[in-house]
């Protein structure tokens, strides 16, 4: 057995430290001792791991060895050759982690493309397990590719506790063919879940990425993942619920590139608080650029707190989509009116339409509205509570009874319906009657209905035609009403004659 060049440092030490450096920053080296044939005995599968230049500085350049926390999946049968069904292997190096004074550790996967005939299964009895890869190149040749070749989910778990401290990083993953499962999926209570570095590809349109249903979700954190996904989803490519009664919180989804198609059905990711209330909060949604988002971006139920920042949606045009690009809904399940304190920061969406908006937002909640600064999208729809934009060089087509409560875009506006400054939203604008020949006056019907009459009108001559006679250039109002009012001249125009009323309305 190799010694081990410590030091001052105590070997404990010295492997508490190369732990927090990480695998993926070394050189990994199988040892097999001959003088056993368990590959989960004290000896063999062990790796040996030469450290970087820094880590050089502390250790000396020595080999560091790792006692049994880490198994490497070739010590325990897998071939990672493309044809063989590594399940059984994989699962074994899991399980010999399973065992009491161990209960977590590190799965590493050198170089190779491990064909997985099964469900991985994880059991929520052990903590803190590291699935390592060695790369996540898409090419074929580089990395680790873990092929999915089941109609069950590629990782899963056993047991209805908590799984909590699992990682997966450095790897690809994808399905065989177009029945394949999930590819993380977890029903049970999630908790410090992180997924890093990873490439994913989805063949099956019913299959996620990741699916977390149930428990209270929580500290899941998702970065440099790039997702590709087939034709006609139907299901997100993340896909994260509680359970009734049950809340999200702590979600942060950053730094990732995700492909969709134009004939999904499904947002590329969903998050959905089951249980209403306003216990779910903080969740990020950060640096993510959504290609060809057909099914719809971004969609969250029932959730206070939320951050979109930097977010693109591309590559959609000429099609159109089924569902908007960041949709913020209440609850669903107990009709929760808690969906508010939403800040969309630097985001560039422009894929939406009138029918299916780029950001819509929907809430019963008197207070904490929608936030947008420095954003370019093209249609908003903001429902129960008044949007404030800032900074917002291209403000977008306001739909449905959208009205913002203050609006600074330097001075490019589109689609407002009035300007209020009051408690009371102005539901209408400005427009334009002409008044002809005999007639001293032209009626105006509110294209939206206004909550009170407690509103003002300036009415003033725009434009003649002909020589209108005296008086009939002068203009009031009458007749206030919730639909309407009417604009009079003091005297009609006269046979031949016409004059143009503008009016525009405030409160």
């Amino acid at each position: 057995m190799m010694r081990i060049k410590a030091g001052l440092l105590t070997v404990l030490s010295i492997l508490a430290i190369t732990v927090t450096i990480g695998i993926h920053s070394a050189q990994a080296v199988s040892v097999v001792d001959s003088g056993t044939s368990d590959p989960a005995s004290p000896v063999t599968g062990q790796e040996f791991y030469r450290t970087d230049s820094h880590a050089d500085q502390i250790y000396d350049g020595q080999w560091i060895r790792q006692d049994m926390e880490i198994r490497n999946v070739k010590a325990f049968g897998a071939k990672g050759d493309g044809s063989t069904d590594d399940r059984a292997a994989i699962q074994a190096a899991i399980d010999s982690l399973n065992v009491a004074g161990v209960k977590g550790g590190i799965i590493f996967f050198p170089t190779g493309r491990y064909v997985i005939g099964d469900s991985l299964i994880i059991p929520t009895s052990i903590y803190g397990v590291i699935f390592q890869g060695s790369g996540a190149s898409e090419s074929d040749g580089d990395g680790t590719l873990l092929t999915l070749d089941s109609s069950n989910s590629l990782f899963t778990q056993s047991g209805i506790t908590t799984l909590k401290f699992m990682q997966f990083k450095d790897m690809r993953l994808t399905d065989k063919t177009t029945s394949g499962g999930h590819l993380i999926d977890i029903s049970v209570n999630a908790a410090d879940i992180e997924i890093s570095n990873v490439t994913f590809f989805t063949r099956n349109p019913a299959s996620s990425f990741l699916r977390i249903i149930g428990g209270n979700p929580s500290h899941i954190y998702v970065s440099h993942v790039r997702g590709l996904q087939g034709a006609y989803h139907s299901v997100p490519m993340i896909d994260i619920a509680s359970e009734p009664g049950c809340n999200i919180f702590g979600i942060v989804l950053e730094n990732m590139m995700l492909n969709a198609n134009a004939t999904d059905t499904a947002p590329m990711i969903s998050l959905d608080n089951l249980s209403g209330g306003n216990m779910a909060a903080c969740v990020t949604f950060r640096n993510l650029t959504l290609e060809a988002p057909g099914g719809g971006g971004i969609r969250v139920k029932s959730i206070t707190n939320l951050l979109f920042e930097n977010i693109h949606a591309a590559d959609l045009k000429p099609y159109v989509p089924v569902n908007p690009i960041i949709d913020i809904q209440r609850g669903t399940v107990d009709g929760s009116p808690y969906v508010r304190d939403a800040v969309m920061l630097n985001c560039a969406i422009t894929e939406g339409t009138s029918s299916y908006p780029d950001v819509r937002f929907t809430s019963a909640s008197s207070n904490g509205g929608l936030v947008l600064i420095g954003c370019r999208t093209g249609y908003l729809d903001a429902q129960g509570n008044p949007p404030i934009a800032i900074g917002c060089a291209d403000m977008p087509n306001l739909v449905g009874s959208t009205l913002p409560l203050w609006l600074d875009t330097g001075g490019r506006l589109r689609g407002v319906r009035g300007i209020s400054a009051t408690n009371t939203a102005c539901r209408n604008m400005r427009g334009s009657v002409t008044i002809t020949s005999t007639n001293a006056s032209g009626a105006v019907a509110f294209p939206l209905a206004e909550a009170d009459t407690n509103y003002y009108v300036t009415a003033s001559v725009a434009g003649v035609t002909g020589t209108p006679a005296t008086g009939a250039t002068r203009a009031y109002v009458t007749g206030k009403s919730t639909t309407g009012f009417t604009v009079n001249l003091e005297t009609a125009p006269g046979a031949g004659n016409s004059v143009r009323v503008e009016w525009h309305v405030i409160r």
